[in-house]
């Protein structure tokens, strides 16, 4: 089985998790910052859903790796459906209550909901980054 594993592969699953990484990255940098810089914290907690292109080229990378290496499919595949289908969900309800357009106040059963979702969103990100994570550590102690 390890002689399935090629430089492609590895290089795929590293490159792939640290694009998936990206989003959280970059928030956590520029809150860190952000707060040092005025003294106050400070988080901008849409930046992981606004960053999704960058999560989608890794998670997409990471998801041809474990089904190509047949390697810990399940939670890449998982945190990755998980992820768009929140973003998804997060993204449809702002549309369809009206708090994307500003005609709805960012209050109420609506704005809770899509914090949930997006915090869901967030979770899942994370979780795609760890599952990244430890395909990478098994595809390069695979040997080979």
């Amino acid at each position: 089985m390890t002689s399935d594993i090629t430089l492609f592969d590895r290089t795929l699953a590293i490159v792939g998790t640290a694009f998936a990484w990206l989003p959280i990255v970059a928030t956590v940098a520029f809150s860190l910052a952000e707060s040092i810089g005025t003294g106050t914290f400070r988080i901008d907690w849409l930046m992981p859903a606004g960053m999704f292109v960058f999560y989608g080229v890794g998670a997409a990378m990471l998801v041809l790796v474990a089904i190509g290496t047949r390697r810990h499919r399940r939670l890449v595949v998982g945190s990755v459906v998980t992820a768009v289908v929140t973003l998804l969900a997060a993204q449809g309800l702002a549309l369809v209550s009206g708090l994307a357009s500003g005609q709805r106040e960012p209050t109420g059963w609506a704005w809770a909901l899509a914090l949930v979702l997006l915090a869901g969103y967030t979770i899942a990100v994370i979780a795609t980054g760890v599952a990244g994570l430890r395909l990478s550590r098994n595809l390069l102690r695979a040997g080979g």
